[in-house]
């Protein structure tokens, strides 16, 4: 009998201390995986370049290879959304380390989806000063998808481009402009 009372005691005082301290372990929690996701990553800095060494040297790849993403982590009950550009060394390679243009052009890529993260925060923060408290996941979602997709359509552009120096010209001049303005 003792050993029940014992387990409904404890029972409570677990799922007392688990109701009130569940904010902290859920915070706790996703800040781990949070951290673990990017562990292998660069996070964008305006004062930090890409170098050669933050790609693996494949002399048989076709160029280069840049992979850059934008983590996102949101909260429906702060509300709290927070993003970061991130270049991935892992999966990105290059075949040649002495042509400069492939660096400019793996720095660039990871500077426009910078100014798209921006952007998108941008309107996230518009939405927190109108007080809309309950927004659903897939909202977040949609945001996200929606800037990220113009992103890769204007380096698909810039890909795409008959002169392709001259574009990563103009590509840096808009990022000079459009991410470094104080």
């Amino acid at each position: 009998m003792r050993t029940i009372w014992k387990v409904l005691i404890g029972s409570f005082i677990f799922f007392i201390l688990f109701t009130v301290f569940r904010p902290s372990i859920n915070r706790a929690y996703y800040n781990f995986v949070e951290y673990w996701n990017l562990r292998d990553k660069i996070v964008w800095s305006k004062n930090d370049k890409l170098e050669w060494s933050d790609f693996k040297y494949d002399p048989n790849s076709d160029g280069i290879v840049a992979v850059t993403a934008m983590s996102k982590r949101w909260n429906f009950n702060d509300p709290f959304f927070r993003s970061i550009t991130v270049f991935s060394p892992l999966e990105s390679t290059v075949e040649d380390t002495t042509d400069l243009y492939y660096l400019r052009s793996a720095q660039a890529k990871f500077d426009l989806l910078e100014i798209y993260r921006r952007d998108m925060m941008a309107e996230f923060d518009t939405l927190n000063k109108a007080q809309i408290k309950r927004l659903k996941s897939d909202y977040f979602k949609k945001i996200g998808d929606r800037y990220y997709h113009q992103y890769e359509f204007e380096w698909q552009a810039h890909l795409n481009s008959t002169n392709i120096e001259q574009s990563l010209e103009l590509l840096e001049e808009r990022i000079q402009k459009d991410l470094f303005k104080e």
